[in-house]
């Protein structure tokens, strides 16, 4: 017997889908901001990171609606692939940043009188334009699209139930860099930014705090650690038409970045 899982049969379920965002986006995030007025010519970063991100919160598609609670070691034990990488072009006072960022998730959860199976693929897309107005402090607005899609299927006894959805969105979003040097090699920065607004989400937020450390005699290449939050809050539709997405996503960053001039 298979039927859809409909609101009124809604199940809540602790299941390993870390990877919804898990190791996310955002070179823009890793890759530091100059910690003084740069020069005319162009200089490009490009970033490879992970993020070694718990989750928390809910997510849900035709009524179907799940309680996510993962450490980093349930992202990893779920992650079937994935892939991130970012980049910063620089020129005077002006910044372009982009990233990009997609994985794929399996899941399987036995209980003692249910199972459940968890399919979820994410893609986030990022650019933002930033200007520097002062020797250690940048300024930017961009787009962040996400684009999502989530099956889950739960049996109990002779039951099958599934619930099925994707979704895709832009949120606009405005935020700042700031960052200084330590010292000959190392540097510090911080970033945030604030978006959705109800264009996509009704809110999203993301916050990063790191240190990077130059190596090699050129110093081209840095190593970055850093602890990054990135909060969503999105939610469409009802019943056999919701799609819900509302998780906290946080934990350290580890990234190498390479500058191209």
């Amino acid at each position: 017997m298979k039927r859809e899982m409909t609101r009124s049969q809604m199940a809540r379920i602790r299941f390993g889908r870390g990877c919804w965002l898990a190791l996310a986006l955002l070179a823009s995030a890793v890759a530091p901001a100059p910690a003084q007025t740069a020069t005319s010519d162009w200089t490009f970063d490009l970033a490879i990171y992970g993020w070694a991100s718990g989750m928390q919160g809910k997510a849900g598609a035709q009524g179907v609606t799940a309680e996510v609670d993962e450490s980093f070691s349930d992202v990893v034990e779920n992650l079937e692939m994935a892939g991130m990488a970012g980049f910063a072009a620089t020129n005077g006072r002006w910044v372009v940043l982009g990233d990009t960022f997609f994985a794929g998730l399996g899941a399987r959860k036995e209980g003692q009188v249910a199972k459940a199976e968890i399919d979820s693929n994410v893609l986030i897309l990022e650019a933002d334009l930033g200007y520097q107005v002062g020797e250690h402090v940048q300024i930017f607005g961009g787009v962040r699209r996400f684009d999502l899609d989530n099956e889950l299927t739960l049996t109990t006894g002779p039951v099958e139930r599934t619930g099925e959805g994707g979704e895709a969105w832009v949120d606009p979003l405005v935020g700042l860099r700031w960052g200084v040097p330590i010292g000959e090699r190392g540097s510090f920065w911080l970033r945030g930014d604030v978006g959705g607004f109800g264009v996509g989400s009704d809110l999203a937020w993301n916050a990063l705090a790191a240190i990077g450390y130059a190596v090699g005699e050129k110093r081209t290449t840095t190593l970055a650690l850093a602890y990054r939050v990135l909060d969503v809050d999105y939610e469409q539709g009802s019943g056999a038409d919701q799609f819900l997405f509302d998780m906290q996503i946080g934990g350290p960053v580890l990234g190498v970045i390479f500058r191209f001039d």
